[in-house]
């Protein structure tokens, strides 16, 4: 080695500088720039730009190419204006040039032009003076360009004019000789920041990465003077720079300094492990450390102050790298954060995501220096952090009042972290109900004290009345009175006692969206002490509060969270099903991992590796365990948790697994370094392509495959090995090492390779996706349509389907290339996807892990909403289904495991009937026993638990509706094909209603049962008739939207006339006794009262009560239209939906009691039979259950193409919908069973059964769960 190698830390090197390090940009860039292309590159500072622009120049001019560089930086940007800066360009270039006396052609020259804009002079000078003065071909670098982003006049007119001396190439030829490469840590976006102007969108873009070992023997020569195996100390150099070329210089310079250097033969001596942990101490002593006072020339200072100077974005860039930090990698995506987050230098894109570039990065930069950043940004952190701490749910932390308006006004215009908005939203909600909370609270206790003090006064002046009469008059009138005021108290404190379990049931519905089985646990809770309060038996309005049954209906009816355990003091890693679905296994950075049984016992604990293990998995018969660890060895295990073999490798692991017989082990590996003679040198060569082993349960080394190996896998017979390779190929072989099958057709590497389940087919994935058969015949191809890399795949349990995902979208096909599902992500933790077992079902991860639907093989990209099945929030990670696709196991950053059960439908219903004949309606018996529903050809009957008692068919058409008689005992059907019929229930038709002249869409029994009512198909031509139950036509009249009144005398119906819409009231022969005409002329409904003497109509805006000689009794209006009007079954009010997003309820003389406001237009509002319960159904798919002071009770969303209608039980206590889906498999009805209070804790504690069996401290605050 010359004695004059040095290494050079901080500024660029010189052209011929030994400690060079030639990278692949470096052929690039010479290579575009020879070939007159236009070339950018732009990257975070201190990456050899300017080292590589200097390398470059020196190899262009040799090759008789003129060369110069206009240094931005070096101009100034403070105080100059446009004409300084154009005329110092046009200087560089006369100077550098050699055109003429640079300062006499400023004088002459550029004043003689001055005339043109500076912009237009230096066109004209490259165009007249440069290209007709140099001959050559011309490479003008400009460099810093991020400089002049901050110049007052702007710099959008200086590179759009760099882009038109590209498009003047088209039409002059000299411009083809000039081309231009820019340096700089910017984007191309930055350059034109005028959205309206054509950006910057030529050149090409060069990648400068960091060092690769491959390259770095220049860097090995400073080392080998000094000491043993150079390539190995330049190994875990990298292992700390990830190749940043500034710290990979420094790292080296610093370990040959007297002072630091091991002399040689010593390493040597002590093995491998002493050069990682010498080159460690280095590192942490004269980098890490204290690294502010020694990072000279200073370049952690330079990322630290690009994120925290940054104006506007410095929170959400630091939220942005404490997610990477947690995580480990997020996808990548053009995000100005991200961006900006890359520019800094202290992330890296590499395949698809973001990384902490190396580290010594993520040591300095860590989670503690993220929190201290964010907590001197922040003016409000501690209460943040409790809050955080907390998992959001001590309401104590949040800011109220002055502390949050101070916030609020120090957020505005900056972008926040994530967990900034959650704060500071939940702080302003927070203020918001607890004002409204107050105010009612208030009110409460004012009505209360007053009502007090007027008993205690009546009292005593009732006893200074009786006063002549006697003592004892009086002392009775005072203790009466006292007990008025006792009880009054007693009333507040029942109020003040309401409040908090009104706010305690709101928290459980809040933390339900990230923690479901603790959400119950707050649910129960509130509900036991409701329990209490209203144990007196009042009716369901008196009741102090109703948030806890409401969230109690809310969560036992959606939770899917069934068992969660704490598995490891430290951070989890991955967990896995034994092959029975009995046991769990968890692995984690505390070095071990562990067995548990399903209500999370621990069965046994896999102690003996000495690093983080992240891989543990069964074996198929459940009798061993593999774990693989960053120790660099693989473990096999019994189920009791005894070892029986270690197998060491030499570098990392990257994956281990068992064969489906269970004899044998197969592993991928990193290659390590191999040392090479040449030229009497030592070299040592080291490479990240990976080797796959195969090896028996003892340890013992069976093959070894040697094929730039990325993965290997089993065949599911055991007999084959798959292997996918960088060199583009998968291969199968045989278990003897022998070569069977060479898959190639991938135009880059191969990723990762799958064997179908059943062993016929192989799925290859490159930057697109292969199946081809065993025997190498390609079956289809996949392309994704987009730019990302593909991340996982798989086949379906019948290899008929796979799956492949990419950051941002998932797809499904079949084995024939049609796309099923096209499922689009979040591009946030995406990548995972799976199918279940049955092959019905798939889960894909974003921001939370959703389960999809796939028994609809109809194409399907766009909407799927209405295949969504479930999804899992809560942060959770690395989802795996059970065996018998019942259940998901996941885990998250709280290092808790968590089982879902994927087994119900969501909302659970009590019954869901399903029936490929298409449903097209519902109705219930009388008795509510049973339940009618019409078909598209059929009728079916179905026990209450939905279990099919009858089919009968008959109809020739679609069969609109269906219902029972009032006994129950008989069924009238109505159809297209221009019949009703009527049926017994075993489905003997007894009559046969024909005569229509169109389809019939309804028929109906009276409420007696002596008469059935039909209505055809139109508007202003329907006809109605009533026929008597013998089949007897009695009347016909034109009219539609007929209902009957309770004892069958009269029928309401609706007719059309001149576009507009009356209501009229017939008798049962025909006649027409009364037509309501309004002011609107637009009837929106009618309804009788309950007694038959009363009807009320909506008009417009305007609800009527009539009697039945057509006299107008009162009339009420609302703020918009009203529709659908019904009494209660007391006769006593009225509901009605209005088009302004509400249910309004008034009493019979017209004073609206209750409004119970929607977020979307309410389609229908009615009263329970028993009068007690209001069910409203809305255009945003959800039906809400209400008491009659209009407090919230239940909710049940739904997925339907219509607002679907829905109807109670005769006895109240369940509610009946009919669900219209996308297709006819996805019509269904669904009965939900309404609880009272006692009924949701029993299924609360259901639901909590086997958590409350380990968790001691919520068995105890759940004490109505035992009983107590």
């Amino acid at each position: 080695m010359s004695n004059n190698f040095s290494y050079k830390v901080g500024g660029s090197l010189t052209e011929d500088a030994p400690s060079y390090v030639v990278r692949e940009a470096d052929a690039h860039l010479y290579n575009e720039l020879k070939a007159r292309n236009f070339c950018y590159i732009f990257n975070s500072r201190q990456m050899g730009k300017t080292s590589l622009q200097v390398r470059t120049i020196k190899r262009l001019q040799a090759e008789g190419i003129a060369c110069t560089t206009i240094d931005i930086s070096g101009r100034g940007s403070k105080n100059i204006n446009s004409e300084q800066w154009y005329a110092g360009i046009v200087y560089t270039l006369v100077t550098n040039f050699g055109i003429a006396n640079p300062s006499e052609f400023i004088r002459i020259w550029w004043k003689e032009n001055s005339e043109l804009s500076p912009l237009q002079r230096l066109d004209t000078f490259v165009e007249e003076i440069l290209l007709k003065t140099i001959q050559d071909q011309i490479v003008i670098f400009i460099d810093e360009i991020d400089s002049i982003l901050s110049f007052s006049f702007g710099c959008d007119d200086f590179f759009a004019w760099i882009r038109s001396c590209y498009e003047k190439r088209n039409y002059n030829s000299d411009f083809r000789r000039i081309t231009f490469a820019l340096l700089g840590v910017a984007t191309p976006s930055d350059l034109i920041a005028d959205k309206i102007r054509t950006p910057f969108n030529i050149g090409r873009a060069i990648q400068l990465n960091g060092f690769q070992i491959k390259e770095t023997l220049s860097l090995a020569e400073g080392l080998r003077e000094k000491m043993e195996n150079p390539q190995a100390v330049l190994k875990e150099v990298l292992a700390w720079t990830g190749g940043q070329p500034l710290l990979t210089q420094k790292l080296c310079d610093l370990l040959i300094t007297s002072q630091n250097f091991i002399p040689r033969g010593s390493l040597e001596a002590k093995g491998e492990i002493t050069v990682a942990e010498w080159v460690e101490k280095i590192v942490r002593q004269q980098i890490i450390e204290n690294w502010e006072s020694l990072d000279e020339p200073p370049h952690l200072k330079t990322i630290k102050d690009r994120i925290l100077m940054s104006k506007h974005n410095t929170g959400a860039l630091l939220g942005l790298y404490q997610k990477i930090l947690q995580l480990g990698q997020i996808p990548a995506s053009d995000s100005p954060e991200q961006i900006e987050l890359r520019l800094s230098g202290l992330v890296i894109e590499q395949q698809g995501y973001l990384r902490v570039y190396n580290r010594i990065y993520a040591t300095v930069f860590d989670l503690n220096w993220v929190e201290k950043a964010l907590a001197n940004l922040r003016p409000y952190s501690e209460a943040l952090l409790a809050w955080l701490a907390s998992n959001g749910q001590d309401n104590s932390r949040l800011l109220q009042g002055l502390a949050l308006e101070e916030a609020k006004n120090w957020a505005a215009n900056k972008n926040l972290t994530e967990q900034d908005y959650q704060f500071l939203t939940a702080s302003q909600e927070l203020e918001k109900q607890e004002i409204a909370t107050a105010l009612s609270l208030r009110e409460e206790e004012s009505r209360i004290l007053a009502q007090a003090n007027d008993t205690l006064s009546i009292a005593q002046y009732q006893a200074k009345r009786q006063i002549r009469i006697g003592g004892g008059v009086l002392i009775c009138s005072l203790i009466g009175a006292a007990i008025a005021f006792m009880s009054a108290t007693n009333q507040l404190q029942e109020a003040q006692e309401g409040t908090r379990l009104e706010q305690a049931g709101v928290t459980a519905l809040q933390q339900f969206e990230t923690k479901q089985i603790e959400s119950l646990v707050t649910a129960m809770d509130a509900g036991q002490k409701l329990k209490k309060l209203v144990k007196d038996g009042r009716s369901l309005e008196k009741y102090p509060a109703t948030s806890p049954i409401l969230s109690l209906q809310t969560i036992v009816d959606n939770i899917r969270e069934v068992q969660q355990f704490v598995a490891h003091q430290d951070d989890i890693t991955t967990v896995n099903w034994s092959q029975d679905g009995k046991y769990i296994i968890t692995a984690s950075n505390d070095k071990t991992a562990r067995i548990w049984d399903l209500s999370g016992k621990l069965i046994a604990e896999l102690k003996g590796h000495q690093a983080v293990v992240f891989i543990a998995s069964f074996s198929l018969d459940g009798k061993h365990i593999i774990t693989a660890s960053a120790d660099k060895t693989v473990r096999i295990w019994n189920f009791s948790g005894q070892q029986l073999a270690t197998i060491k490798h030499q570098d990392y692991i990257d994956s281990a697994s068992f064969s489906n017989d269970g004899k044998r082990v197969i592993t991928t590996s990193v290659m390590p370094p191999i040392e090479k003679v040449l030229d009497g040198k030592t070299v040592v060569s080291s490479s990240n392509e990976k080797t796959a082993r195969i090896w028996d349960l003892s340890g013992n080394l069976l093959l070894q495959i040697q094929e730039q190996v990325n993965t290997a896998r089993f065949s599911p017979d055991s007999k084959y090995i798959l292997t996918a390779s960088n060199d583009k190929t998968a291969r199968i072989w045989d278990t003897s090492g022998k070569l069977l099958r060479t898959f190639a057709g991938h135009s880059m590497a191969v990723n990762s390779a799958y064997w179908s389940p059943d062993g016929k087919y192989i799925l290859t994935n490159s930057d697109d996706s292969y199946i081809w058969d065993v025997s190498g015949k390609q079956i289809a191809r996949f392309k994704v349509d987009n730019k990302w890399a593909i991340v996982d795949a798989g086949f379906s349990p019948d290899s008929q389907r796979v799956f492949v995902t990419t950051p941002d979208k998932t797809y499904v096909w079949d084995l024939s290339g049609r796309r099923i599902r096209e499922i689009k992500n979040q591009k946030v933790l995406s990548g995972d996807a799976e199918f279940s077992p049955d092959g019905k079902r798939l889960f894909t991860t974003d921001n939370t892990i959703k389960v999809w639907d796939l028994r609809n093989e109809a194409i399907k990209v766009d909407d799927l909403s209405s295949d969504l099945l479930a999804e899992l929030t809560g942060n959770q990670s690395n989802p795996q289904w059970s065996p018998d696709g019942k259940y998901i196991v996941t885990f998250g950053q709280d290092k808790i495991v968590r089982i879902w059960d994927l087994s119900e439908n969501i909302p659970v219903t009590t019954v869901t009937i399903n029936s490929k004949d298409d449903i097209t309606g519902a109705s219930w018996s009388s008795d509510g026993k049973y339940i009618v529903t019409p078909t598209r050809k059929s009728v079916l009957v179905w026990d209450s638990l939905g279990k099919q008692l009858v089919r009968f068919q008959g109809h020739s058409d679609v069969v609109a509706s269906a219902s029972f008689s009032p006994d129950g005992k008989l069924i009238v059907t109505a159809s297209n094909d221009k019949t009703a019929r009527v049926w017994d229930t075993s489905g003997k038709q007894i009559l046969l209603l024909s005569g229509h002249e169109e389809g019939v869409e309804y028929a109906a029994f009276s409420p007696d049962g002596k008469y059935i009512l039909t209505t055809t198909h139109g508007d202003s031509n329907s006809k109605t008739r009533i026929w008597s139950e013998s089949g007897e036509l009695i009347t016909t009249f034109t009219a539609r939207g007929v209902t009957w009144s309770p004892n069958s005398k009269y029928v309401m119906a609706r007719f059309d006339y001149d576009g507009k819409t009356y209501s009229s009231l017939w008798n049962i022969s025909g006649k027409k006794i009364i037509e309501f005409t309004g002011s609107a002329n637009s009837f929106y409904g009618a309804s009788f009262s309950p007694d038959e003497e009363r009807i009320v109509t909506a008009d417009g805006s305007i609800a009527s009560i009539w009697d039945t000689a057509g006299q107008k009794l009162s009339e009420f209006k609302a703020n918009q239209d009203i529709y659908s009007p019904s009494f209660s079954p007391d006769g006593k009010l009225i509901i009605a939906a209005s088009l302004d997003n509400r249910a309004i309820i008034w009493d019979t003389s017209g004073k609206q009691l209750v409004e119970i406001p929607h977020q979307s237009m309410v389609v229908f509002a009615v009263f329970s039979p028993d009068g007690r319960r209001i069910i409203t159904a809305s255009d945003d798919k959800i039906y809400r259950v209400w008491d009659v002071t209009g407090r919230q009770l239940a909710q049940y969303k739904y997925s339907s193409t219509f607002v679907s209608p829905v109807s109670f039980s005769p006895d109240g206590q369940y509610i009946l919908a009919h669900i219209q889906g996308n297709s006819p498999e996805q019509n269904k009805v669904l009965i939900w069973r309404l609880d009272e209070l006692d009924g949701l804790l029993a299924r609360g504690c259901n639901k909590l059964k086997n958590y409350l069996n380990t968790q001691s401290q919520a068995r105890e605050r759940l004490k109505v769960c035992w009983g107590k």
